[in-house]
């Protein structure tokens, strides 16, 4: 029987390889016009889903429509301020980008365009994210992917239309807190009936 004695140098040498291959496999970039690009994305340019709203500048939130208290799922709906991000592609521009939140943390992303952009946004995310799976009903596209969502509706007589990145992550979250709310409040009510027979 032989024994082969390896050099330290030759170990730390195989050691490198075999950790530097995975990385440079996982490392290529993922391409435009794919699901796996949108779920790469994870948002809309520096605006990333489950993200923390406290590592954006105040001034460039406003509450959506004024209003400054949650959503019947405890959420709270902002108005993203920056005009750069309202270029889409091109000088294709958005009317405006909204946020849900959730525990200070970026449940949606709502992009709002004039309604006769409607047909430029669809090819623009086609050229980013691929064919949409779902097509539910006219001027309605849906990409799917394993963590993210993006919904596109556009219909005459509208003025705006509107696109939704969600995190199905974050929207589990968002669920889970409405049902604990809801059996909270039917066990107080429950409660308070009790106490008042």
């Amino acid at each position: 029987m032989t024994y082969r004695v390896w050099s330290w140098q030759f170990l730390i040498s195989e050691m490198i390889f075999c950790l530097f291959i995975p990385c440079l496999v996982h490392s290529q970039a993922i391409k435009s016009g794919s699901a796996q690009y949108l779920q790469a994305a994870n948002g809309f340019k520096d605006l990333k889903l489950g993200s923390i709203t406290k590592l954006i500048p105040a001034y460039k939130l406003a509450y959506m429509d004024g209003n400054n208290k949650p959503d019947a799922d405890s959420c709270y709906r902002y108005i993203y301020q920056d005009d750069n991000i309202l270029n889409l592609a091109d000088g294709l521009m958005l009317d405006r980008v909204g946020l849900r939140t959730y525990n200070n943390r970026i449940v949606e992303i709502y992009l709002f365009f004039r309604y006769a952009d409607g047909y430029k946004v669809l090819k623009n995310f086609i050229a980013n994210y691929g064919v949409c799976n779902d097509r539910p009903a006219d001027f309605t596209y849906i990409w799917n992917t394993g963590d993210v969502n993006l919904s596109l509706h556009y219909e005459e007589g509208l003025d705006l239309g509107v696109a939704v990145f969600s995190s199905k992550k974050m929207r589990q979250l968002v669920q889970q807190n409405s049902i604990k709310m809801a059996a909270t409040q039917k066990a107080i009510a429950t409660s308070v009936s009790i106490a008042g027979n």
